[in-house]
């Protein structure tokens, strides 16, 4: 297997961090699964995810039709439906048309302009692991001068 070349152990971690590191690298269910709730975090009842997850589960994509893609299209604002017509093998002939559409759409809601988010952290470090992140706590910063 070939060396990662962004994995880097870092001499300022101790021996139990760096066990860690290894550890949340190579075996990816180490790692915080950020869907699941963790202890002392405000639960909020909600039934959005389910919803989701269901029109996921009951997705058909090849009963769409290319009267599906261009009825879709031609609405104002798309529905659950419409996106899954978007979504399907038959909306293939339109991505032209589709790329045309997305783009008036950003240009209405966003305009030309370009927002920055960052995030806001009260440690400098986070126990997450997400290997481009300068945040992670197993990350060293690797300095090529």
């Amino acid at each position: 297997m070939a060396q990662n070349q962004f994995l880097i152990d870092s001499d300022k971690l101790t021996p139990e961090a760096l066990k860690r590191k290894h550890q949340v690298e190579q075996d990816p269910s180490a790692r915080t699964d950020p869907m699941e709730y963790m202890e002392g975090m405000e639960r909020i009842s909600s039934d959005i995810m389910e919803k989701v997850l269901d029109q996921m589960r009951g997705y058909e994509p090849q009963e769409y039709t290319d009267a599906d893609v261009c009825r879709a299209l031609m609405h104002e604002t798309c529905t659950v439906d419409d996106l899954k017509a978007l979504l399907s093998p038959a909306a293939l002939p339109h991505l032209e048309e589709m790329a045309v559409r997305a783009k008036q759409e950003t240009g209405r809601h966003f305009g030309n302009t370009v927002y920055l988010f960052t995030p806001l952290y009260i440690a400098n470090y986070c126990e997450n692991y997400c290997v481009y992140c300068g945040f992670n706590r197993y990350n060293d910063i690797c300095v090529k001068g």
